[in-house]
């Protein structure tokens, strides 16, 4: 059997490294106009040509957006979650 090493670095880094992420993935949907885009169910290529960006890019940044729960994605179309709807987007 193997040993498993030991291990002397703190995982308070990756929650350090996550949180960072998270923001950014946050303001660039922001600076994006995403959500404005996402009032209603739309797929990755609409929004793409909505804002100018291409499409594989686009998918990416949306599935990151859905993963901190601030999209929701069903049969590939994406559309705000409700804390999204609430606190970024307000008319």
């Amino acid at each position: 059997m193997k040993k498993i090493p030991e291990v002397n670095q703190s995982i308070e880094d990756l929650f350090m490294l996550s949180a960072s992420i998270r923001s950014k993935l946050l303001l660039t949907g922001i600076e994006l106009k995403v959500f404005n885009q996402l009032l209603k169910p739309m797929s990755a290529d609409v929004v793409a040509k909505a804002i100018g960006t291409h499409l594989r890019n686009m998918e990416g940044f949306l599935d990151g957006l859905t993963a901190i729960d601030l999209l929701q994605k069903k049969n590939w179309m994406y559309r705000n979650s409700p804390i999204a709807a609430f606190f970024i987007f307000k008319r």
